[in-house]
């Protein structure tokens, strides 16, 4: 299983900590499909209405997941 967590920019007004880029973790794991370590308490986090996540999705993770949900096409003989 896999979730998204969020990487965090620094706090702004009202200590509020923009979400950089969100990437793709194995459940339970620290470390994202593109190598970035998150810290535990990246909280995995619902996208905000004001937040394009669109553009803010790690493409290298969605890359390296994709890999891994794609399946396996058997050669025909």
């Amino acid at each position: 299983m896999h979730e998204m967590r969020a990487e965090h920019g620094p706090a702004a007004a009202g200590d509020h900590r923009p979400v950089d880029f969100w990437h793709v973790v194995a459940s339970g794991a620290d470390v994202a499909l593109c190598g970035r370590e998150l810290h535990r308490d990246a909280a995995v986090q619902p996208v905000q209405d004001d937040e394009p996540a669109a553009e803010q999705y790690c493409e290298p993770c969605l890359a390296a997941f994709r890999q891994k949900v794609t399946p396996v096409t058997p050669a025909t003989p």
